[in-house]
Order: C-alpha cells, then sequence, then structure tokens
C-alpha cells in the first residue's frame, strides 16, 4: 500500500505541476484549428488526476478490507486448519508470461514503422493491433476483431477531425 500511495502521491504531483504549464499554451480561438493545443494535455492530466484519486480510494478501501480480514483471523473467528487447506487449494496459478514478449512486441513494432510507409495507417494498425491482441493475452475472437478495427478507425478520426493532423 505504500509503494502505492508513494505512486499516486508522485503522479499527481507532476499532474498537477504539467496543470499549470497548460493553462499557458494557446487555447482553441488562437489557432486554427477545431481544437487548440491545451485541449488535449488538459483532457490527460485531468483524466490523470480522476484516476490517482481512483487508484487511491481503492488502495484505502482494499487495505482497510486486509486489516478487517487479518483482525478476524487473529481474533478467532475463523477455523484455522481446514480452512487455511481449503483455501490454498482453490488458489489458482498465474499464467506464465513468456519472458521474450517484450522483444516480439520490439519486433511488431519496427514491423509496423515499415508498414506505414507502404499500406497506410488504417491497413497497418489493424494488422499491429490484431498481433498485438494475442500477443499481449486477449484470447476472444470477437473481442479482438472488434477493437482492432475500431480502434485505428477511432484514432484515424481523432487525428483528422479533431485535432487537424493528417495521418499517412
Amino acid at each position: 500500500m505504500k509503494k502505492t500511495i508513494i505512486f499516486v502521491v508522485t503522479t499527481f504531483i507532476f499532474s498537477a505541476l504539467f496543470l499549470v504549464l497548460t493553462f499557458y499554451l494557446p487555447s482553441s480561438h488562437e489557432v486554427t484549428a477545431i481544437t487548440g493545443p491545451a485541449v488535449w494535455p488538459l483532457f490527460l492530466l485531468f483524466s490523470m488526476i480522476v484516476l490517482n484519486a481512483m487508484l487511491l480510494v481503492r488502495t484505502v478501501i482494499h487495505d482497510n478490507k486486509l486489516k478487517k480480514q487479518e483482525y478476524e483471523e487473529l481474533s478467532g473467528e475463523k477455523e484455522s486448519g481446514v480452512a487455511e487447506k481449503e483455501e490454498t487449494s482453490k488458489a489458482v496459478e498465474p499464467m506464465a508470461i513468456s519472458k521474450y514478449r517484450h522483444y516480439y512486441l520490439l519486433f511488431l513494432l519496427i514491423i509496423y514503422a515499415i508498414l506505414l510507409e507502404y499500406v497506410g495507417f488504417l491497413i497497418s494498425s489493424i494488422i499491429f493491433f490484431s498481433f498485438c491482441s494475442v500477443l499481449l493475452g486477449m484470447r476472444r475472437k470477437v473481442t479482438i476483431a472488434v477493437s482492432t478495427v475500431f480502434a485505428p478507425f477511432l484514432i484515424y478520426g481523432l487525428f483528422e477531425i479533431l485535432l487537424n493532423i493528417q495521418l499517412p
């Protein structure tokens, strides 16, 4: 819990610092694009602050539950012998994570950068997202298909329409 609280406080400090600096960027009224240079950083920094607050609340609630469980165990409300054996037998071992996954991801990023030049953003992004989804552990084919088709179009719309930045 202490590490999480330190992380939350540090992230909050940096978010607040950059939030103050973002207010000095030109607004939407000062540029020709639909959104000015300050809109996206403001959105991200406000989101970071809100998510930090949610993480802090979740951490405190989880810590309180753990303390309550420890108190119940120490006070003798649970049976010690049989209950512990049942709990350990029900524990599920975590999936083995490939220790070379980051190399595969780096290789995919290089291939993605090369494909961007030849086939464009949408096609290369659909290919890249599908391979990354499988590599990072997604197994449901419907979820992979929907996310790999939806995400590139969402990003394309964000950059082309909202930010007025042309993608390859």
